[in-house]
């Protein structure tokens, strides 16, 4: 496994997010500016357990149709803030 793709999976997963909890489609909105479309589809599938190549095409109809919830991303950020924040 890639080493940004363990980092970025450690990041979600050591957090207080309960993924059951959060469509994944807000997880594409918070990490999209910081992955490649390919990059974000390969994390997101892992987070979800979802079909890389589907989420891949996927990808543009989420942003662009704005199938995300604002608030729950902030919410997703501050408990990600919260986590990196409690490492010291």
């Amino acid at each position: 496994m890639e080493i940004w793709l363990e980092k970025s999976l450690a990041l979600v997963k050591n957090s207080s997010i309960n993924l059951d909890d959060i469509d994944y489609k807000n997880m594409i909105y918070l990490f999209y500016e910081y992955f490649s479309d390919r990059n974000l589809a390969k994390f997101i599938s892992c987070l979800y357990d979802l079909d890389e190549t589907i989420l891949l095409n996927e990808i543009y109809h989420v942003i662009a149709n704005k199938e995300y919830d604002l608030d729950e991303v902030e919410r997703i950020m501050v408990c990600l803030r919260k986590w990196i924040l409690s490492m010291g």
